[in-house]
């Protein structure tokens, strides 16, 4: 079965502090929701990232210290799904969590797949 890539994009959790109540509610959905793709034998990997890093622009050039955002949102993190098909791997995407609280999901195929 071919493993797909979801890059969660989340908005920036600096911008507006979440109350203990709220963060708890988000969390019980997402485990819940990854262990239904456990379960299901559908996650292969994955990780929540740290906003410690360094975006590097030009060969050569200085890092900066990141992460890059984009507007008021940033990659917080990225899933590798086991799916047939891109469209199943959307299917199971529209289930995530982080669509609950304004973010996006990008579901992507691996090259020669």
């Amino acid at each position: 079965m071919p493993t797909y890539l979801l890059l969660l994009h989340e908005p920036d959790g600096r911008t507006r502090v979440q109350t203990v109540e709220e963060t708890l509610a988000h969390q019980q959905l997402w485990d819940a929701w990854l262990a239904g793709l456990k379960a299901e034998d559908r996650l292969a990997g994955g990780a929540a990232l740290s906003l410690h890093g360094f975006v590097l622009a030009e060969a050569g050039g200085d890092p900066q210290p990141g992460p890059r955002a984009h507007g008021q949102e940033l990659v917080g993190g990225y899933l590798l799904l086991r799916a047939d098909s891109l469209n199943e791997a959307v299917a199971l995407a529209r289930e995530c969590p982080a669509l609950a609280r304004g973010g996006l999901v990008e579901v992507r195929e691996p090259m020669g797949s």
